[in-house]
């Protein structure tokens, strides 16, 4: 006999599914403010914000870019 619980989820549980729906919406507008951007101009912000001290997964998570392409943009000497 298989027991089901009745309880509702927790409230971190409750705050990430929040906070994943609203990552998706910020990201969906981080990418189409950068995409406005040219192609030069987005490897110079690329470029920056890594010689600045972000991470290619927080580049990647701020402007909605796959991390590998990120990699293929910058310099990381």
């Amino acid at each position: 006999m298989s027991t089901t619980s009745s309880e509702p989820p927790s409230m971190g549980d409750f705050l990430k599914k929040l906070g994943d729906a609203f990552e998706s919406d910020q990201n969906r507008f981080n990418r189409a403010m950068f995409q406005t951007h040219s192609a030069r101009d987005q490897e110079h912000i690329l470029q920056n914000g890594y010689n600045n001290g972000l991470t290619v997964k927080t580049l990647a998570k701020m402007t909605g870019v796959p991390s590998s392409t990120i990699y293929s943009k910058i310099k990381t000497d």
